[in-house]
């Protein structure tokens, strides 16, 4: 049991860190490099960049793909944070923003992962909610790149919202069925599932560290 437990957390860590190792070198956040957005090619290539270059975000889609396909909910999972996502680009567009969002981005991982390790399964209403609110968070920092872009139009936008909502449902599907895949485990109170959790929360918790790090340095320099 041991040796195969062993086996089965490797395979998770080996596809954790596989699609992490995206978020190597290049501007965080911004495949353009930082240059503007001015064509609809340009939105869809940052919306694809975004939720694969931002360790954060990309760590809790992974986490939402496998909570959501060991309830049974791997589309109704995607489409809540994908909605949640969207009304938090709308709010800050129209110039509501929260000063914490990168912290609450971070918190959001410690959340996901410690809802896989507690092996509990709860109803709609609340999965969709969590999700859509958790959501709502990662849309402000998602939509932080089309308001501090320069000469912002429709295409842009357009661009951003397809490239960003495809690449989120997909990386959320996929890491889903290749979590099932590696690991055989179904079953939310496995002992890979609560690794699992483990690792997605750990991950929030360091950078929910580095985060507050940061904050405490600006405060005192």
């Amino acid at each position: 049991n041991g040796i195969k437990m062993a086996k089965h957390t490797l395979n998770f860590l080996s596809i954790f860190i596989s699609i992490s190792l995206f978020t190597l070198p290049c501007y965080s956040h911004h495949p353009l490099m930082g240059e503007n957005m001015v064509t609809f090619n340009h939105g869809i290539l940052s919306g694809i960049g975004h939720p694969i270059l931002g360790f954060d975000h990309l760590i809790f889609i992974i986490g939402l793909g496998i909570l959501s396909i060991l309830v049974g909910k791997a589309l109704i999972g995607s489409l809540a944070f994908i909605i949640g996502t969207f009304l938090g680009i709308l709010l800050i567009t129209f110039g509501l923003n929260f000063p914490l969002t990168e912290l609450m981005v971070c918190f959001s991982l410690i959340f996901i992962g410690a809802y896989i390790f507690s092996g509990k399964t709860f109803n709609n209403t609340f999965f969709m909610s969590l999700l859509s609110f958790l959501g709502l968070f990662h849309g402000l920092a998602f939509g932080d790149p089309l308001i501090s872009n320069d000469g912002l139009n429709a295409s842009v936008v357009y661009g951003y919202l397809i490239g960003l909502f495809f690449t989120i449902g997909a990386i959320s599907l996929i890491a889903g069925r290749l979590f099932v895949f590696f690991t055989k485990e179904i079953d939310l109170n496995s002992e890979v599932v609560k690794i699992s959790g483990g690792v997605v929360a750990g991950s929030g918790t360091i950078l929910v560290l580095e985060n507050l790090e940061g904050m405490l340095f600006a405060a005192i320099f």
